[in-house]
């Protein structure tokens, strides 16, 4: 009886392995490891997601009312079942009267609070770069210039996009995009807003930068934050056959970073068909400082999913990456990248679409340290997982345009979907990555790992026992899955020890702890209040 009851758990336990195989969906999440939210039975198109320090899940897009598109929010449960704290059931619509208003990109705030950007034409034939903050309940937050909007004006006769944002430590806003100009040139367009949303006039000019990338047309469609500087980034071209990634670094007074590239600029050139101009790409910083940007390049057999990475100091293309600090993953039909992000042990994760015939499905790339494939990630050793997040519609069309890592590892994905109506839907699907964060690997209570105060503060005592000699390392990661404080890394003897962490250097979130002893993990959650 003994033997049986040790082959019935043994084949349990590889049944629940494999079902947690790098790259598969959490069935655990939604319906079978993917949500679809149908707004009116119109089409919608989500653009960008968040994770909330609790979990939660939010999407930002946009959604058609039968008339015009409208900014849109929906937030889930961890589980993947629509937030009824939030908006209408889960929804929430910003109507600005626009025939085209669309939202691009969301960030959550320290507070909780929901920060998006994207543009509006507010019934005029002129388009703006708009901003928006919400309350935690999917209210607009009127403190946040008076109504919960901001229209950003780049000069008469422009049209300008809000299409990236990110959020500075002292609650400042960053938000950049591309304008069109009276002369019809396309310029990248940058902002930033002090914490009320008005224009922070410390920066550039009264708040605003218009930067003309090398006399190109700049499709600049992503912003990131290294430390107190600011990086742009996006598509380029030249009339003709050239296109080009192109990036620029600004100090904090919005000046340019001429240690960056040749006079604050950087440019490479990749094979793209130019016959439609328009903004590609996604872009993210790893743990090094080091830029990551994602989008695809065209080659004979069709378009493939190119990753790039600059080095950290100057922007240079890094070329213990790829080749010559771009890799391109040829996969079946056409690809490309609208996402990427990165884990906490430096693998790179790229997502967008694979293109076959009349149909798109929802495809993903994981890429080891020197760009190569990761032979783990997914089903068949290459490095890909491709999901069909819906079969519905005529010709079904699933992208991911956001890609995000929770606390515990998982890979979370959102989108746009057909659903089985034929109308696009937002969607947001559940990974597997493998990793061990937030999962308890051992039992805590083995080591006796406690952690007082939680919350924590500027005393806190992190405990634990061991039974044996032994290296221990303990480390604080973030909700994105990256390590922000690491505490011991140093061989203790066995018997009880104490560490005292100051975390009040953390914002306020949740956290997680791990403690790696010898080759077992142990993890708690811990809370930062304000």
């Amino acid at each position: 009886m003994k033997k049986l009851s040790l082959l019935i758990l043994s084949m349990i336990s590889t049944f629940f392995l494999a079902g947690q195989t790098p790259g598969t969906l959490d069935l655990s999440f939604g319906n079978n490891g993917i949500t679809l939210t149908d707004f009116s039975g119109e089409d919608n198109g989500c653009q960008s997601s968040a994770i909330q320090a609790d979990g939660k899940i939010v999407l930002g897009g946009y959604a058609y009312d039968g008339s015009n598109d409208n900014f849109s929010f929906t937030r889930y449960l961890p589980d993947g079942t629509l937030d009824n704290t939030f908006g209408s059931g889960g929804i929430m619509t910003v109507v600005f009267g626009g025939s085209g208003d669309e939202l691009i990109d969301i960030a959550i705030q320290a507070d909780g609070k929901i920060v998006a950007v994207g543009y509006t034409d507010s019934g005029t034939s002129v388009s703006n770069m708009v901003l928006m903050r919400l309350n935690t309940d999917g209210s607009l937050d009127n403190t946040f210039s008076n109504d919960g909007t901001v229209l950003i004006d780049f000069g008469p006769g422009t049209n300008s996009y809000g299409m990236s944002l990110d959020l500075q430590d002292d609650g400042k806003i960053v938000a950049a995009g591309y304008l069109f100009d009276m002369a019809d040139d396309i310029q990248s367009a940058l902002c930033r807003l002090n914490p009320d949303g008005s224009l922070d006039n410390s920066f550039g000019s009264n708040g605003i930068i218009i930067h003309d990338i090398l006399s190109k047309k700049n499709f600049i469609n992503n912003v990131v934050l290294q430390g107190e500087k600011i990086i742009i980034g996006g598509l380029s071209y030249i009339d003709g056959d050239e296109v080009f990634v192109t990036l620029s670094r600004f100090h904090s007074d919005g000046l340019l970073d001429m240690s960056f590239g040749v006079s604050g600029n950087v440019e490479i050139g990749i094979p793209i068909d130019t016959w439609i101009l328009s903004p590609e790409g996604d872009m993210c910083l790893d743990d090094e400082g080091r830029i990551i940007f994602a989008c695809y390049v065209s080659g004979i057999a069709g378009d493939h999913i190119a990753v790039l990475r600059f080095l950290q100091s100057n922007g240079y293309p890094d070329n213990s990456f790829g080749e010559y600090g771009m890799t391109v993953t040829p996969i079946e039909g056409n690809t490309r990248a609208y996402a990427v992000t990165t884990q906490y042990d430096g693998k790179i994760i790229a997502g967008g679409y694979q293109w076959i015939e009349d149909h798109a499905d929802f495809a993903m790339v994981r890429y080891l340290e020197d760009g190569t494939p990761d032979s783990t990630f997914g089903a068949e050793g290459t490095g890909v997982v491709i999901t069909s997040a819906s079969s519905g519609g005529t010709y079904p069309d699933n992208r991911i345009h956001s890609l995000n890592m929770q606390a515990d590892g998982k890979i979370v994905a959102a989108g746009s979907a057909h659903s089985v109506t034929g109308s696009t839907d937002f969607v947001v699907a559940r990974y597997y990555s493998g990793l061990n964060v937030g999962i308890e690997m051992q039992e805590t209570s083995d080591i006796n790992l406690c952690i007082n105060p939680n919350p924590v503060t500027d005393k806190t005592i992190i405990s634990f026992k061991l039974k044996e000699p032994g290296m221990v390392q303990a480390e604080v990661i973030n909700t994105t899955g990256k390590i922000v404080s690491m505490i011991t890394d140093e061989l203790y003897y066995k018997g009880k020890h104490q560490l005292r962490w100051d975390g009040s250097g953390l914002a306020a979130g949740v956290y997680i702890v791990k403690m790696t002893v010898g080759d077992m993990i142990y993890t708690s959650k811990i809370v930062k209040t304000d």
